[in-house]
């Protein structure tokens, strides 16, 4: 049994979405596959869950980062590194 993301989690989780999802992850994903899984992931809204459950655990993270150095918070390699995750693109 395999482990799932988290956007994985959210479509399975679908009323519409998840049952079909659920079928095809059965079996070892095909090629021939892959185009429906990603249109049950965009069908399930998965894309907006995960980029907003990204940005408030970015932001939980920032404020962290800021309580524990001040000021010195936005200069440190752990806000460089922190930031990138957003500015991805798929």
């Amino acid at each position: 049994r395999k482990k799932k993301s988290l956007p994985t989690l959210h479509a399975l989780n679908d009323p519409d979405a998840g049952p079909q999802l659920a079928a095809l992850l059965e079996d070892e994903l095909t090629a021939q596959e892959l185009p429906q899984a990603l249109a049950l992931l965009e069908q399930a809204g998965t894309r907006t869950y995960a980029t907003e459950a990204m940005r408030t655990r970015h932001a939980q993270g920032m404020a962290a980062l800021h309580e524990a150095l001040g000021d010195r918070a936005g200069a440190s390699a752990l806000a460089a590194v922190a930031g990138s995750p957003l500015d991805r693109r798929a």
